[in-house]
């Protein structure tokens, strides 16, 4: 998703929340929302956000969801990024020591309004941030990186037909230490309990 303006004969520029889809061998684009009338601080922050900058603490106050006509796809979009929002936050808050970011925030003693924050990092992050190393000797991550290091996890279907019968199981790959780490700091196990 991306946020693109685009330009009106006899009026200002229309300001869209768009995404990208392939269809065939063509790149075509979809509208998902019309946020011309944001105010211009909030759009900037958005496109931040989009791009993989900080994340939002408190999203619920940023947007209202209300029906879309006529099929509700706007705000099952917003809805759907308010959730993901929420989840990476609070993955990031449990991720913090692998990660450059700070573990412990400290808030700031008088309030921002802007919704997207920029926090000044602690000694202690910079330390971390030119280490490039945790204090149990991790290598920091970016939290996309950490991500991509996790999906590297699978499970495998294993069979063998040897000795007349079928033999079918399935194993998980075996964590790395920093991968173990991570799911730890998580509380996630890799087997199922259910």
């Amino acid at each position: 998703m991306y946020i693109e303006r685009v330009p009106n004969r006899n009026s200002p520029p229309a300001v869209l929340l768009r995404e990208s889809y392939r269809e065939g061998n063509i790149v075509r684009k979809r509208t998902l929302a019309n946020l011309s009338k944001l105010p211009d601080t909030v759009i900037e922050n958005l496109k931040v956000v989009l791009k993989g900058g900080t994340t939002i603490e408190n999203l619920s106050e940023s947007f209202s969801i209300v029906r879309s006509l006529p099929h509700g796809h706007i705000a099952a979009t917003l809805g759907t990024l308010k959730i993901a929002y929420y989840v990476e936050w609070h993955m990031r808050k449990a991720l913090a020591p692998l990660l450059f970011d700070d573990e412990k925030v400290v808030e700031e003693s008088e309030p921002n309004n802007n919704v997207v924050t920029s926090q000044k990092r602690s000694k202690k992050a910079k330390a971390k941030a030119a280490r490039k190393k945790t204090s149990e000797k991790f290598t920091v991550h970016s939290f996309r990186t950490l991500m991509e290091d996790l999906a590297t996890i699978a499970k495998n279907k294993i069979q063998s037909n040897c000795c007349e019968a079928s033999l079918s199981f399935e194993k998980i790959t075996q964590p790395t230490h920093l991968q173990q780490k991570a799911l730890d700091l998580l509380g996630v196990s890799l087997i199922c309990t259910q």
